[in-house]
């Protein structure tokens, strides 16, 4: 009967080291655990910190686009490229003929798509507080 109450006693102490190991094995995958969430942590605020710092300097790009003084030149520009044209037929000169008209011409053709951009960096600038 003693050899059997020692089989037990031996089985009960390996039952509480095996417990103690679980709990020291619980205590190092919190430490690991622990460990890789602050990593993670940095990791994630440097990634929106450098996101953020860009969204903003964006922002502040596009506050410094000029649209009005753009306008104002793309009206004036549409009015003497007229007065021009009105100007050469009178003469019976094609207006192709004068420097500079084709590249005005084209600078004018191409102001819708110009316009549309202003108006979405206003947009977009506008989006970001």
């Amino acid at each position: 009967m003693s050899a059997i109450l020692k089989a037990l006693q031996n089985r009960k102490v390996e039952v509480e080291l095996k417990s103690e190991v679980v709990e020291l094995s619980i205590i190092s995958d919190l430490s690991k655990s622990l460990a890789n969430l602050k990593k993670q942590s940095t990791q994630v605020d440097n990634a929106m910190d450098k996101f953020f710092n860009m969204l903003y300097a964006a922002r502040d790009a596009g506050k410094k686009v000029n649209g009005a003084a753009y306008l104002k030149e793309l009206s004036n520009a549409k009015k003497i490229m007229s007065d021009l044209e009105n100007m050469s037929k009178n003469l019976g000169v094609k207006p192709t003929d004068i420097d500079g008209y084709q590249e005005i011409k084209s600078l004018v053709f191409h102001s819708d798509d110009m316009k549309d951009n202003l108006k979405d960096t206003a947009s977009q600038v506008s989006k970001i507080n």
